[in-house]
């Protein structure tokens, strides 16, 4: 981490492993990745019951441009392979 001087002042450039290891000492990578994790979760189970667009909903609070067939290939690799994909 270094600090920088800038025309608009004192700017602190750090790298992505500086940032992270910062967020994993401050608690809040853990509760981040937690809370994607549990998310996965319970639109896994909602996809399984048929509720296809509750689960899209809960995935899309992390990536709002994500589809329906993005969804269901996390969730079912093989759901977009056919026979032939598979020999």
């Amino acid at each position: 981490m270094k600090v920088v001087k800038t025309a608009s002042g004192n700017k602190i450039k750090m790298s992505r492993k500086e940032w992270e290891d910062m967020g994993k000492k401050a608690g809040w990578m853990k509760e981040a990745s937690d809370a994607f994790e549990e998310a996965k979760v319970k639109a896994k189970a909602l996809w399984e019951e048929g509720k296809r667009d509750e689960a899209l909903q809960v995935m899309r609070q992390f990536d709002p441009s994500l589809t329906a067939d993005d969804l269901e290939m996390a969730i079912n690799p093989s759901a977009g392979m056919t026979a032939q994909d598979i020999e």
